[in-house]
């Protein structure tokens, strides 16, 4: 009884969260070691597999992550991570409101 009633309470919990996926990201030149295409086709393939399931969004699609952002080709530097908080904060404000990924699943 005690277990029906912790799993209708976090139903009820996980029916309310959203699910965010971000694609981090990833400098030019890191992304031509990885090979013609390869990296658009992961992200396109990432993008179709969340479907409406969630929202994705490609922070490396949106072009203004310059080397001034990374500490190395990968990881951003601490201008990179404070303009990154920044996307994520954005990002969880235009989607506040929407079905969370429960609720998607249900259907």
């Amino acid at each position: 009884m005690a277990l029906r009633h912790c799993a209708k309470a976090y139903s009820a919990i996980v029916n309310q969260l959203q699910l965010i996926v971000v694609n981090m990201p990833l400098s030019k030149e890191n992304r031509k070691l990885l090979g013609n295409g390869f990296y658009e086709d992961l992200t396109a393939d990432v993008a179709s597999t969340i479907g409406s399931r969630a929202v994705f969004i490609d922070l490396s699609a949106t072009g203004e992550w310059p080397m001034s952002y990374y500490h190395d080709s990968v990881h951003l530097n601490e201008k990179g991570g404070r303009r990154l908080n920044e996307h994520l904060a954005e990002a969880v404000m235009k989607t506040r409101g929407q079905p969370g990924l429960a609720s998607h699943m249900e259907q």
